[in-house]
């Protein structure tokens, strides 16, 4: 009996010996896993400010992206405003070139009418100084042949001179007169009215026979 008992009192020694040593682990495994929370909440902690850090950038990028678009869309609308005053730009320019053109070959043609008119002008001036001369020879011939029938006059000396002219009662060259190109002057050195034959001779541009 005394046996029993004994035996019964270790066994509730080593029941609480048993019982206290795994209090102590408990506890000590207690204060771990209260570690563990306190650092896994200091994590999670870490991680939803990370979490909200990341959501101000999408936030931030997104406003940003929305703005890109309406720039954008901004942007396109003065691309396509710009392409049209292009276009309406190059058709004036092509017009006003049209139109250039049309003005350079109104000039050239302009040009080439006033090449023929002062060619034929010029023709025309070329034939009437043949033909002044032709008359003025002519009628001083004619004066010459009258002088010879009339007055006796040998016609073959060379006093006659159709580059002179009767001035104060001398013979001198027509550039020295005085006056130059005034009326005809006659023997007396008075000044006569023009032969209206000449003058009909110039006019029509008669020769004489």
């Amino acid at each position: 009996m005394t046996d029993l008992l004994e035996l019964q009192a270790r066994a509730m020694a080593a029941v609480r010996l048993l019982a206290h040593e795994r209090s102590q682990e408990s506890a000590k495994e207690l204060e771990d896993l209260k570690l563990r929370l306190a650092d896994s909440r200091g994590a999670l902690k870490k991680v939803m400010e990370a979490k909200f850090a990341l959501q101000d950038q999408v936030n931030k990028l997104t406003s940003e992206l929305s703005a890109s678009k309406s720039d954008n869309s901004k942007l396109e609308t003065r691309c396509g405003e710009l392409e049209r005053k292009e276009e309406e730009l190059t058709a004036k320019l092509s017009r006003q070139h049209e139109e250039l053109h049309g003005v350079i070959q109104d000039r050239d043609d302009a040009l080439s009418v006033k090449d023929e008119t002062i060619a034929k002008l010029e023709h025309e001036v070329a034939t009437l100084k043949d033909c002044v001369l032709n008359v003025a020879e002519e009628g001083f011939n004619q004066a010459v042949r009258q002088a010879v029938l009339l007055y006796g006059v040998p016609a073959d000396g060379n006093q006659f001179d159709v580059e002179k002219e009767v001035f104060q009662g001398q013979l001198i060259p027509i550039e020295d007169m005085p006056n130059k190109g005034a009326d005809k002057v006659d023997e007396g050195g008075e000044v006569d009215g023009g032969d209206e034959e000449v003058l009909l001779g110039l006019v029509t541009c008669r020769p004489y026979l």
